[in-house]
């Protein structure tokens, strides 16, 4: 199961804008850009096949992304994997 390309991403430009830097502890802030960067190199996997086929390197290649995103965020909702982050943090 894959929920949309930077999923989190957006979610948290967008907090950026409205309430700005949100107070994560240094492992959460770690998790929080480990999800930036999977969710961008899935998102580019996913350009590529509006081109061409991917290899099966490829192919194996954005499963493993995809297992890695789904250890960090179990697919929940942005709001949900942020709030879960400023908990860990203590901001909450």
């Amino acid at each position: 199961m894959y929920i949309n390309a930077m999923h989190l991403s957006k979610y948290y430009a967008n907090l950026l804008a409205a309430q700005g830097i949100p107070h994560l502890n240094v492992g959460e802030t770690r998790r929080l850009f480990n999800i930036i960067v999977l969710e961008a190199r899935i998102d580019e996997l996913a350009k590529i096949i509006e081109h061409r086929e991917l290899s099966r390197t490829e192919l194996l290649r954005k499963e493993r992304l995809q297992d890695k995103l789904y250890k960090l965020t179990s697919y929940k909702h942005a709001a949900d994997v942020m709030a879960d982050m400023l908990k860990k943090s203590g901001a909450f």
